[in-house]
């Protein structure tokens, strides 16, 4: 069936222009001439086919299924399921979720990625899987609610019937998850594939990019960091959101999360927005994530000198970590680090360079280790008393219980 714009097709809809078109079907912009309608668009399926009827027929089951529940999904107000002719149905036109974001601060798109979220965990509830979650298929509602629409590669929970071929993968490249590119049949379930599509989303609520990536995420990989799109200060906070993003659209299908667990992580980092205490925490974790992407090791404790030198250097870009000596007499703080060098590989001695209320100081100290400790804390191992000059401080030990890096 050939379509033109101005056409009317199925005797009562005029066509306007193309407003998206996927691989299964166009939505045009119309009007129903028959019920004198307007706001509403009309999906129509390419071609007739047992793939893409019965591909529809689960999206306009799904959907009215969902709707009907009071699930944030798209109304479908008219239908004509028919694999004898072309297959249709109508739905209201609504205001695209991009321009609605792109108006909005950090703090207010994730605030409304929190509800996104809440959407996809009502529609599991539910037994579907959505599978083609992406920021052309969200809507905004005249509330300013988000609407999830497109449920074109849906599936239910329980069926078994599978549509996409074997080799064929699944929803848009730049959106796919790691295993729905190529291999359909290592799916486990699409739950897997929404919680990868959820992370991607969030990538692109805090980047604002229109587009996603295709496999993983990393946070140090240069064309995806937030580094690219935040001052350095900024990002102390986001290296946590950074963090969902990878956990959850690493290629490991069985190593992601739970859309649960994602919601309750955010669901942290708005409240340590207000919660100073919480909000240090969540910053905590986020720095040593990003750390430990940094020197590829997921270890907890370092003694090489190189990941010392690169542990502590990433712990001096941040101006509100203090250095702090334990002796038997209690603890003292020393400054807020500012600087780090290697002074001898060979001995493991390093000079950090501080910063206190009256001058700054340099500290010579000879590290055995540096160790992150169960709250995100460094603590620094040096090896033997403590002998105090007019320039600097030497820390060699053997009274010295330990030193340690602390948020101001």
């Amino acid at each position: 069936m050939k379509i033109n714009l101005g056409d009317v097709v199925f005797e009562r809809f005029k066509l306007l222009e193309v407003i998206g078109k996927g691989g299964n079907g166009t939505v045009f912009d119309c009007i129903d001439l028959k019920d004198e309608l307007i706001d509403i668009c009309i999906k129509v399926l390419h071609r007739t086919s047992d793939e893409g009827n019965n591909r529809i027929k689960r999206e306009v089951e799904a959907s009215k299924h969902l709707y009907g529940l009071g699930i944030s999904v798209i109304q479908v107000i008219q239908s004509n399921i028919d694999k004898d002719t072309i297959s249709w149905y109508v739905m209201p036109k609504l205001s695209e979720l991009y321009n609605y974001i792109s108006s909005k601060d950090t703090k207010d798109r994730v605030i409304f990625f929190l509800k996104i979220l809440k959407i996809v965990e009502e529609i599991h509830k539910y037994g579907y899987w959505h599978r083609d979650i992406k920021l052309s298929n969200l809507f905004v509602k005249a509330d300013g609610d988000p609407i999830l629409a497109d449920f074109g590669m849906v599936k239910s929970i329980n069926e078994t019937e599978k549509l996409t071929p074997e080799l064929k993968g699944i929803g848009p490249r730049n959106s796919r998850s790691a295993e729905t590119s190529l291999h359909t049949s290592l799916v486990a379930n699409g739950s897997c594939i929404d919680v990868s599509q959820l992370g991607k989303l969030l990538w692109n609520f805090l980047t604002l990019e229109e587009n996603s990536f295709n496999g993983g995420f990393n946070i140090n990989q240069d064309n995806l960091k937030l580094d690219n799109y935040y001052e350095l200060e900024e990002l102390e906070g986001l290296d946590y959101l950074a963090m969902i993003i990878q956990e959850n659209t690493q290629p490991d299908y069985s190593k992601r999360g739970t859309i649960s667990g994602i919601i309750a992580s955010i669901e942290n980092w708005i409240e340590g927005l207000h919660d100073n205490q919480l909000g240090n925490q969540i910053r905590k974790i986020g720095e040593v994530f990003r750390l430990q992407n940094e020197i590829h090791s997921d270890n907890l404790i370092y003694e090489e000198v190189g990941k010392i030198a690169k542990v502590l250097n990433q712990i001096s870009k941040y101006k509100n970590y203090l250095l702090v000596l334990h002796t038997e007499n209690g603890k003292d703080t020393l400054g807020t680090i500012s600087q780090i060098n290697v002074k001898d590989s060979i001995n493991k001695e390093f000079v950090i360079t501080l910063k206190n209320k009256h001058n700054t100081v340099s500290i010579n100290v000879l590290i055995k280790y540096v160790m992150i400790t169960s709250n995100h804390c460094y603590k620094v191992n040096v090896i033997t008393d403590m002998v105090e000059t007019e320039t600097s401080l030497l820390i060699k030990g053997e009274n010295i219980k330990e030193l340690s890096i602390v948020l101001e």
